[in-house]
């Protein structure tokens, strides 16, 4: 019995043990677990931030884990601006600033830079960080803050550049650098801090040349009328960007229209038809506007008595309005339109000439005008009207002014409107004349009219009085 029951351990022991240990063995890889969402932290600076008396020319960052640096030519904000920018190397765990430019008694120094140090793992940026010090017996803490929009849209854009100069002559933004700056955010907020008591001109740029100046009056440009007298943090300023004059078209081609039934001429040989206006194949032409032709390439003269506008199935003859916009490439056939009425216009061939004398082969094109039910109507409610003020609401879609019209009371109306979602636009209209007026900063200062950009959508229905409130 004995015997047994060694026999049986023994059994456990040499068999049944390593296979259990085998497989207890077995390492199962870890799950790879959270993603890391947390950005490096600064453990250790020298000369330490927000030193005082400072007279160092090197800077030395450490962090808490390996660094990166991403876009730092675009972010870095070194104030005040100096002839030479700081040199910076990013080496492992270390961030080290070499400050090539000597630097002004009792004056308060900032590197920004913005978010553009980031961990090497998984690139998380250190948002705003900042880098103070200042070669006096304390910190400057004044401020600035404000918001800037685009003028004709009401709408922000990010990267827009704020200066502040010293200078206070009218040339400065042309030819020298801000002594301060700072750039906005994404929903066009900015703030300029750590600034002395004075006085300043204000300027914003949408600076594409990064030279911090403004070169030419195609650029979009802001400014403040007077000079900002700093002696307390300011903030609510608004500033609004406008281009004085148009930069030159580039040469898009047509818009992008749908092919009308026969397209089939030689381009070059003769004068094609890209399309119609689009909504003609997609549920009838819109019967508020014109019929839109567009050309594949520009004409010179345009035969209107070759153009045969018929409506119904027994094609009787209409008259209509035909005009060639300044481009050469699109032709418009505008007239009062019957609701849900079938149409034929025929083009005879030589109704378009270019230059060189080629015209186009004649066509037909055949399409049906909507109905009356398959539009909706807009009612807008308006609060926080300034009586004094006179306002014009503008419908949007795809950054185009779809409809529009002066605001009259607080409630705005309006009928016949293709569904679709659209944005709302309110200009204030100083000058009463139903349309938006530019800025002039040379040649005597004059602010541009604004748009108020509603950050609410309208989403606009067949056959539906469609309502929302708007508070301005």
């Amino acid at each position: 019995m004995k015997m047994r029951r060694l026999r049986f351990l023994f059994y456990i022991i040499v068999v049944i043990l390593p296979v259990f240990l085998v497989r207890c063995a077995n390492i199962v890889p870890p799950d790879g677990g959270p993603k890391d969402t947390i950005p490096p932290v600064l453990v250790k600076a020298i000369p330490p931030d927000s030193s005082l008396h400072f007279h160092s020319r090197l800077i030395t960052l450490n962090f808490d884990e390996y660094i990166q640096l991403q876009g730092l030519t675009d972010q870095l904000v070194y104030t005040p601006t100096s002839l030479r920018q700081p040199q910076i190397i990013s080496k492992f765990r270390t961030l080290t600033i070499q400050l090539n430019d000597t630097l002004k008694p009792n004056t308060t120094y900032t590197l920004n830079f913005g978010n553009a140090i980031r961990d090497l793992d998984e690139g998380n940026p250190i948002n705003d960080f900042r880098y103070i010090f200042s070669t006096g017996s304390y910190l400057d803490s004044l401020s600035i803050s404000g918001k800037v929009d685009y003028a004709q849209t009401g709408l922000p854009d990010s990267n827009i550049v704020i200066m502040l100069y010293q200078d206070l002559s009218d040339s400065v933004v042309s030819k020298q650098k801000p002594v301060y700056y700072t750039r906005s955010d994404g929903k066009g907020h900015f703030k300029l801090e750590n600034l002395p008591h004075g006085e300043f001109k204000l300027f914003a740029l949408k600076d594409q040349s990064n030279a911090l100046a403004y070169i030419d009056s195609t650029e979009f440009i802001a400014f403040i009328n007077n000079p900002i007298q700093l002696n307390r943090d300011t903030a609510g300023v608004h500033l609004y960007l406008f281009a004085e004059s148009s930069a030159p078209a580039k040469n898009s081609g047509p818009p992008n229209l749908l092919t009308p039934p026969s397209g089939r001429l030689v381009k070059k040989k003769q004068l094609r038809w890209i399309g119609v206006n689009p909504r003609v194949g997609s549920g009838g032409l819109d019967i508020t506007g014109p019929l839109i032709i567009s050309l594949d390439q520009q004409v010179r003269t345009l035969d209107t008595s070759k153009l045969h506008l018929q409506e119904d199935t027994s094609y009787t003859p209409v008259s209509a309005l035909v005009s060639l916009d300044s481009t050469g490439t699109l032709v418009s056939v505008t007239k009062k339109w019957d609701e849900d009425m079938l149409y034929r216009l025929v083009l005879d061939s030589g109704f378009v000439k270019d230059s060189s004398g080629v015209y186009n082969r004649q066509d037909t094109i055949d399409f049906r005008t909507k109905s009356s039910s398959d539009y909706g109507s807009i009612i807008l409610r308006f609060k926080n009207l300034d009586s004094l003020k006179h306002y014009v609401v503008q419908i949007v879609s795809n950054n185009l002014i779809k409809y529009t019209g002066p605001l009259l009371g607080n409630i705005w109306r309006k009928d016949m409107v293709e569904p679709g979602t659209y944005e709302i636009r309110v200009l204030v209209d100083r000058n009463n004349n139903g349309i938006w007026d530019n800025g002039r900063y040379y040649g005597g200062k004059k602010q541009p009219e604004h748009v108020i950009a509603i950050p609410q959508q309208i989403e606009i229905r067949e056959s539906w009085e469609n309502r929302m409130n708007v508070s301005l």
